[in-house]
C-alpha cells in the first residue's frame, strides 16, 4: 500500500478543508512513495553586521524557522544542520544592491561543499515578494551559490526557509509563465512550473497576492479568470512555493518532493 504522505502537508491545518476546492484537496494529499535521501546536509550560516557592528536579527526567530524547514524536508529524510555560524564585519553586504555585490561576496566568503546561508538586511530581489533569494539548483553547485535570506522576513508564520531551499533544490514557482498552463493540465509538463501535481497557478508579478483571495475566508481563492479552454483556475494556494500569503503556505506535493530528491541523487559530487 502507498504511504499518504504527512498530514502536517495538508492545507487542513491551516483552515478547513471544506473552504477548498477539491482538484486542491487531492493535490495536497497525492499518496506514493518517495525517495529516502538519508542524508544531513551541512548548513554555513553567514549573519552580516550593519554599520555599527549589529546584527539586527533575532536568531531565535531563525532557530525556529530552521526547524520548520527540517520538519518540511522530513518526507524525504533530509535535514539541515548549523555547522558553522559566521557574523561577516563588511557591512556593505548587508544591503545586497546588485547581482556584482552577490557574486564578490561569494568570491570571498562562500565555503564550498556546504550550503551557505547568508542572513542580509536588503537584498535586491526583495521586491519580487521572495524575501531573498537562492541560486537555482544550487545543491549541484559545491564552489559556489547559495541562498539570502532577507533577516525581516524571519518569525511567525514565515516560509521564506521552505520557499528558498525549494528553489536551491531545483523548484521553480507555481505560477512560472503564467497564464500559460491549462487547468486541466495537458500541457503541464510544458508550462508552468514544469510540475503535473501542482495546479495551474493565474499569479503575476507584481500583483497583491491577497486581491486573489476571499477578504472574509482566508487562503480561499476567489479570482475568477478562465485559462485559453475557459476553466476557472484553482490553484494551490498552501503551495511553499507560490506567492500566496505565508499564512496560507504549508506544503510542497509529492512530484515536488520527488523533483528535489533526484536533483540531489542526481547531482555529482554532492554536497557534504
Amino acid at each position: 500500500m502507498k504511504a499518504l504522505l504527512p498530514t502536517f502537508l495538508t492545507l487542513s491545518l491551516l483552515f478547513s478543508a471544506a473552504t477548498l476546492p477539491a482538484q486542491v484537496r487531492n493535490y495536497t494529499t497525492q499518496q506514493s512513495e518517495l525517495p529516502c535521501l538519508d542524508k544531513t546536509f551541512s548548513v554555513v550560516l553567514h549573519v552580516l553586521k550593519d554599520t555599527f557592528g549589529n546584527i539586527n536579527v533575532q536568531l531565535a526567530d531563525f532557530n525556529t524557522n530552521f526547524n520548520e524547514l527540517n520538519t518540511a524536508f522530513e518526507p524525504i529524510c533530509a535535514r539541515f544542520e548549523i555547522c558553522e555560524t559566521r557574523f561577516i564585519d563588511n557591512f556593505q553586504y548587508d544591503i545586497l544592491s546588485d547581482d556584482d555585490e552577490w557574486q564578490e561576496m561569494l568570491v570571498k566568503e562562500h565555503k564550498p561543499n556546504r550550503i551557505n546561508l547568508f542572513l542580509v538586511a536588503e537584498s535586491f530581489l526583495e521586491d519580487l515578494r521572495e524575501s531573498g533569494f537562492a541560486t537555482p539548483n544550487g545543491i549541484a553547485e559545491l564552489e559556489t551559490g547559495g541562498i539570502v535570506v532577507v533577516k525581516n522576513s524571519l518569525g511567525p508564520d514565515s516560509k521564506t526557509l521552505q520557499h528558498l531551499m525549494g528553489h536551491y533544490f531545483g523548484l521553480l514557482h507555481t505560477f512560472e509563465n503564467a497564464p500559460a498552463e491549462l487547468v486541466n493540465g495537458t500541457n503541464c509538463d510544458t508550462e508552468g512550473d514544469l510540475i503535473c501535481d501542482t495546479p495551474a497557478d493565474p499569479y503575476r508579478l507584481g500583483d497583491d497576492p491577497a486581491s486573489y483571495l476571499d477578504t472574509q475566508v482566508p487562503c480561499r481563492f476567489t479570482l475568477e479568470e478562465l485559462d485559453d479552454n475557459g476553466e476557472y483556475f484553482r490553484p494551490d494556494v498552501g503551495n511553499y512555493m507560490s506567492y500566496y500569503p505565508e499564512a496560507c503556505r504549508c506544503g510542497y506535493t509529492y512530484e515536488q518532493y520527488l523533483k528535489m530528491a533526484n536533483n540531489y541523487l542526481t547531482s555529482s559530487p554532492k554536497m557534504w
